[in-house]
């Protein structure tokens, strides 16, 4: 049919090879077929950063440090999403720091997974910016600066949920 559309191109691979890809506007017209379509394939950008724990007096072992996976997930409907994996888990060296093969360019999550009981992650920033909740940006050049860092220390809430009189409210939920 005629019209505007996205021509998306993925050659997949291994963590170990190249991901080439491309994301191309193209017009269809409504009298001719499109041939020769070249479409030029760009390399993938890599995801990386450090893990910084702050404990609760309790040292973290190397093994628990090593088996917390941090999966950069494409927001859905993107361009990565579209074209690529859903994310590589890495898993942080002795010292805390990683790096995901290539990915597409394009909006990310950050998911920590296999934390050690009684940890939760305090944060998640790229560029100094906080990306616990909200999605941050792969360029064509990577990024090399996201920062999680858990904690052992976790907080609880405690408290009353009241109504307007001041009455204790039993059916109410605080989320």
């Amino acid at each position: 049919a005629p019209g505007p559309y996205t021509v998306r191109v993925l050659r997949a691979s291994t963590p170990a090879e190249p991901v080439l890809w491309a994301a191309d506007s193209i017009t269809v017209g409504s009298e001719t077929d499109l041939t020769d379509l070249t479409i030029r394939l760009q390399p993938g950008a890599p995801i990386g950063g450090r893990l910084i724990v702050e404990g609760s007096g309790q040292q973290l072992p190397s093994a628990a440090l090593r088996a917390i996976g941090i999966r950069p997930t494409p927001l859905p409907g993107s361009a990565s999403s579209l074209m690529g994996p859903a994310g590589w888990i890495v898993h942080p060296d002795d010292n805390g720091r990683y790096m995901t093969g290539q990915m597409v360019p394009g909006p990310y999550m950050a998911v920590v997974t296999a934390l050690p009981p009684g940890w939760t992650v305090k944060s998640v920033t790229v560029g100094g910016q906080n990306a616990i909740d909200k999605p941050f940006e792969l360029t064509a050049t990577g990024i090399t600066d996201v920062v999680v860092t858990i904690t052992g220390r976790v907080s609880t809430l405690t408290g009353t949920a009241r109504d307007a009189n001041g009455q204790p409210e039993p059916m109410a939920t605080v989320a």
